[in-house]
């Protein structure tokens, strides 16, 4: 929020596409400032990590990611239980669902292990 104020006079809040906000920050901060500030550092995994569980992922033959139950057991088998909830049409893992059930195609398990 401090960045958005120090470079523009307008900001917008969008989720999943659709803008649900639109004015200057006092008026964002009025309607939606209340609760707490969240600073979140996360670390992203080395090509060395990605590369070692792709490899393990197929000596559990736990690829290809080609349908929503696949990834699940996918996450499961590595400790991720708290995103197989959001392999939903509503939950975070939103975009990969809509790739599976739509195109009928498998997740580049790189990707999949980024997110």
């Amino acid at each position: 929020m401090e960045e958005a104020e120090a470079l523009c006079t307008k900001m917008g809040i969008m989720v999943k596409g659709e803008f649900k906000c639109f004015g200057g920050s006092t008026h964002i901060k009025n309607k939606y400032g209340t609760g707490f500030e969240l600073e979140v550092k996360i670390r992203t995994l080395t090509d060395q990590e990605i590369d070692n569980t792709v490899k393990e992922a197929r000596e559990k033959n736990l690829l290809p990611l080609n349908t929503v139950s696949k990834c699940n057991l996918f996450l499961k088998e590595f400790g991720s239980l708290e995103l197989v909830d959001e392999m939903t049409a509503e939950g975070i893992g939103y975009a990969y669902v809509d790739v599976l059930q739509k195109n009928n195609v498998s997740l580049q398990p790189e990707d999949f292990i980024s997110w």
